[in-house]
C-alpha cells in the first residue's frame, strides 16, 4: 500500500502561545501607550516603536536572552496574524535611538578622601511608559497604597561604558530599580564604580513623580543601608511616608551605642526568614538621626555569638537551642529553608558578645517584630533581578554606551511586566501553572504550543490534550 502524502496550504507556528499573549497586550492598551509616551519613529520607517518592543518581548517569551536570537524564531513567529518582527539590527537601531543624555554626578567619598564623578542615565519617557504599562497590565491599581522598594544590582559586561566595582571588581553597571509588590516599576543605570546611595533621592524623587501622575500612592518606603541618608529620608518624612531603612551601625554612633548597651527592655522572641530561625531578643529605641529634628524610631534586634552561647551554659538554653536546630533540620528537608546561607552577613554588627542588626523608622505604631518581617521581606527584590538577568536578558547588554543599555533594561522589564500580567490572567486556564510558575515553565505550557492558522481570526490548536482552555481566552 502507498503512503499517501497531503499538502497543505496552512500556515503553522511552533508558538501559538504567542497568539493570545498578543492579544492580551493590545486589550491592555498597550501600544497605544508606548505611542503616547515615546517619540515616533520616521514614517518611512518599517517598524514603528511598538512593534520593537512587543518583538523584543516574544523574543524573551520564546526562552531568547540576547537581541541577536531573534534570528532564530523571527521566520517561524512573524505569519502570527498581527505581529511584525524586525531583525535584530533594526531591533538594536530603534533602541539606540531612544537613548537619553546621561546625567554626571559626583560624590565624595570619606574613605578614600577623594572626589568620585559617576554617570547616571535616567530615561524618564521610557520609565513613564513602564509605569503605565503596568498599570494598565492590572499589576497595579488606583487609591491603593503601595511599598516602595529601592534596590541595587550589578550586570557584569565589558561594554565601552562600564566601570569596575569597588567589592567584586568586575566590570560593568549597577541598575538602580524601584520595585512595588517585587514589580519593577522604574530603572536608572549608573557606572559600576557607583556607590550605592548615589543620588539615591534623585532616583527616588523621580519615581514618585511619576507614580503619581498615574494616581499610583506609595505610603511605605523600604531600603537597606544605602537609604540611611539625611536628605532622602528628610524628604520622604515630609511627603508623610512612612520608610524601613536598615541602619548602619559604627564607631561614629557612640550616642546610639550606649543606648543600645543601657537598654533593659529588650523581649526574647523568635524571628524566622528564609535563610534563618533567629533565637534573639529585640527592643525599639528613640533616635534622632544627627543633624536633623526628625523623630525616630531604631529598631534592635540581637543574637549572642558563640562565646556567649558557650558561657551561658545552662540546660534550658541548650534545650530551646536544640528545639530551633530540629526546626530548622524539619523546614530545610521539607525545602523551605534555606541555610546555606551565611549566618551573619554585612548586615550584622558584633558588641560585647552579640550580633545586632537596627532598623530605622518613622513608624511608631508597628510592633517590632512586624517592623522586622518587613525589612526581611525586601528578599523579593533579590529574586525579581535573579529573573530578570536569567529570563529576560539584563544578563548580556546588548550595546557598548550605557544610555543605550539602560533603554534595553527599561524595554526587557516591560516584557517581565507582561509574562506576569499574562501568568495572572492565563493560570485559571492552563493546567500545572499558577501565580509563582517561572518563565521557562510558562514557556513550556503556554507559549510552546503548535497552531495551524487559518486565517487573521481563525485558529486551530494543535494538540490540545486539555491542559489548556484556549476558547477562553484566544
Amino acid at each position: 500500500m502507498k503512503n499517501i502524502i497531503h499538502i497543505s496550504d496552512k500556515k503553522i507556528t511552533t508558538r501559538g502561545g504567542l497568539i493570545p499573549i498578543l492579544k492580551h497586550i493590545k486589550a491592555c492598551g498597550i501600544p497605544q501607550i508606548i505611542r503616547s509616551c515615546v517619540k515616533r519613529r520616521p514614517f518611512w520607517s518599517t517598524y514603528t516603536n511598538e512593534d520593537i518592543f512587543i518583538g523584543l518581548a516574544m523574543n524573551v517569551f520564546c526562552g531568547k536572552s540576547r537581541i541577536s536570537q531573534i534570528e532564530n524564531i523571527r521566520s517561524k513567529i512573524s505569519i502570527i496574524p498581527g505581529l511584525k518582527i524586525g531583525s535584530h539590527d533594526a531591533i538594536g537601531r530603534a533602541l539606540k535611538n531612544l537613548a537619553t543624555k546621561n546625567t554626571i554626578v559626583e560624590s565624595f567619598s570619606h574613605k578614600t578622601q577623594l572626589l568620585i564623578k559617576a554617570m547616571v542615565n535616567y530615561n524618564e519617557p521610557l520609565n513613564r511608559m513602564l509605569i503605565k504599562s503596568t498599570k494598565r497590565l492590572g499589576l497595579l491599581k488606583s487609591g491603593k497604597s503601595y511599598t516602595l522598594d529601592m534596590d541595587a544590582t550589578f550586570v557584569s559586561t565589558r561594554c565601552r561604558d562600564a566601570k569596575r566595582h569597588k567589592k567584586n571588581k568586575k566590570l560593568g553597571f549597577s541598575p538602580m530599580v524601584c520595585l512595588i509588590e517585587n514589580i519593577p516599576v522604574h530603572v536608572s543605570l549608573r557606572n559600576g564604580n557607583s556607590g550605592a546611595a548615589l543620588n539615591l533621592k534623585n532616583d527616588t524623587e523621580i519615581c514618585l513623580r511619576l507614580l503619581e501622575e498615574n494616581n499610583i500612592k506609595v505610603g511605605r518606603y523600604r531600603s537597606d543601608a544605602a537609604g540611611y541618608k539625611k536628605e532622602l529620608l528628610t524628604f520622604l518624612d515630609e511627603k508623610n511616608i512612612k520608610y524601613v531603612v536598615r541602619m548602619p551601625l559604627n564607631k561614629y554612633y557612640k550616642t546610639l551605642v550606649n543606648k543600645i548597651k543601657e537598654c533593659e527592655n529588650w523581649k526574647r522572641t523568635i524571628i524566622e526568614t528564609t535563610d534563618m530561625i533567629w533565637d534573639c531578643e529585640i527592643t525599639s529605641i528613640p533616635y534622632i538621626m544627627h543633624d536633623t529634628t526628625m523623630k525616630g524610631r531604631v529598631v534592635c534586634l540581637k543574637v549572642p555569638d558563640l562565646e556567649t552561647i558557650k558561657k551561658q551554659n545552662s540546660k534550658e538554653e541548650e534545650q530551646r537551642r536544640l528545639s530551633i536546630d530540629k526546626k530548622m533540620t524539619e523546614l530545610n528537608e521539607k525545602g523551605l529553608l534555606n541555610t546555606e546561607g551565611k549566618t551573619f552577613d554585612d548586615a550584622w554588627v558584633n558588641l560585647d558578645g552579640y550580633n545586632y542588626k537596627l532598623i530605622y523608622t518613622n513608624d511608631f505604631e508597628a510592633s517590632n517584630e512586624a517592623l522586622i518581617y518587613e525589612y526581611n521581606a525586601r528578599g523579593g527584590a533579590e529574586r525579581c533581578f535573579e529573573y530578570l538577568k536569567q529570563d529576560c536578558g539584563w544578563k548580556y547588554p546588548p550595546f557598548s554606551e550605557m544610555a543605550e543599555n539602560n533603554v534595553y533594561l527599561i524595554v526587557s522589564a516591560l516584557a517581565y511586566n507582561i509574562f506576569l500580567s499574562a501568568l495572572m490572567n492565563f493560570n485559571k486556564y492552563v493546567k500545572g501553572l499558577n501565580r509563582k510558575s517561572r518563565l521557562p515553565k510558562f514557556i513550556d505550557l503556554v507559549v510552546e504550543v503548535a497552531c495551524y492558522i487559518i486565517n487573521d481570526n481563525t485558529f486551530e490548536f494543535y494538540p490540545n490534550d486539555e491542559k489548556i482552555d484556549f476558547g477562553k481566552f484566544c
